[in-house]
């Protein structure tokens, strides 16, 4: 696939087509967006706490019990078509061992997305201020235009400041 230049929306970041392409091409990749939101926060709980990485807002919350009502809406958003998760980056400051990065759904009737992830994926982050790459396109991925949609974090050990990225391919016809 060839993209012309990156259109930044804040932490949005659009792909936008190159003129040259067939058009059928043209046609996938106007309807097919990869949205890449980014962000960062400081993981200050007990290691092992599972939270929600802030989506849509500037801080994280501890995920506990099982309720699916209750919980901040500005750390989790609501899918404005239907997609996927592709993957989700993170870099830590620490060395957090193993981390376990969930993707979490919420349908109708739901304040939230459930406490229990849909899918997650398990990554040693060995190194402290190195990049890595939780892989979701092999899981259970999909979402539907109107889901809440949330990402957590559990890692072994404390993790302190965190940047990452989170990859979406949504498609726009829907």
């Amino acid at each position: 696939w060839v993209f012309g230049d990156l259109q930044a929306y804040g932490t949005t970041t659009v792909l936008a087509p190159t003129s040259d392409m067939h058009a059928a091409t043209r046609k996938y990749v106007d309807e097919t967006r990869m949205v890449v939101l980014t962000g960062g926060y400081n993981y200050g709980y007990s290691e092992g706490t599972k939270v929600w990485i802030p989506l849509a807002g500037n801080s994280t919350v501890d995920i506990t019990g099982t309720s699916e009502y209750g919980y901040p809406e500005y750390i989790n958003f609501i899918a404005p078509y239907n997609g996927t998760l592709q993957k989700v980056i993170l870099r830590s400051e620490e060395s957090c061992r193993t981390t376990l990065v969930g993707f979490h759904l919420g349908s109708d009737n739901a304040e939230m997305p459930s406490t229990s992830a849909t899918s997650d994926v398990e990554v040693e982050m060995t190194s402290d201020d190195t990049s890595y790459e939780f892989d979701f396109s092999g899981e259970t991925n999909t979402f539907t235009k109107g889901q809440i949609v949330g990402i957590s974090v559990t890692p072994e050990s404390d993790m302190n400041d965190v940047a990452f990225t989170v990859v979406f391919q949504m498609d726009s016809t829907t």
